[in-house]
């Protein structure tokens, strides 16, 4: 644990929480929001997992119609095409909003499975 400088405690690990799997409707622009708490109040980041260690082999495998918003944490995805697509990501919180040192890393992983909507219309 590290000790937080600012305030003389120990930091305390972020929580992460959201559904392993996620239903998207194709041709939609979706937004995934990733629940991110932090029990100390400081400010966190979510970013692209990058390392082995964080995403096992799906480090930047979704295709190219993806943003993340770092600060909010929300995944905005678009995909014309049916299938599964793993995402990883790694939270990260700091002491400050100025600060560059990491106090804690929360690797993460789900799966968008874009789906084939086909509405009907239904008389009564």
């Amino acid at each position: 644990m590290i000790k937080q400088k600012h305030i003389l405690v120990y930091n305390e690990a972020l929580i992460v929480t959201i559904l392993p799997i996620i239903r998207l409707r194709r041709n939609l622009t979706c937004n995934v929001r990733i629940n991110v708490v932090d029990n100390d109040l400081n400010p966190y980041q979510c970013l692209w997992s990058t390392t082995i260690a964080e995403c096992g082999g799906v480090c930047m495998k979704v295709p190219n119609t993806r943003v993340l918003n770092s600060t909010s944490c929300m995944l905005k995805f678009t995909r014309p095409q049916i299938g599964c697509y793993a995402i990883a990501l790694t939270i990260v919180d700091f002491e400050t909003s100025t600060s560059t040192t990491q106090l804690s890393r929360v690797p993460m992983e789900l799966i968008l499975k874009q789906f084939m909507c086909i509405t009907t219309t239904v008389s009564w």
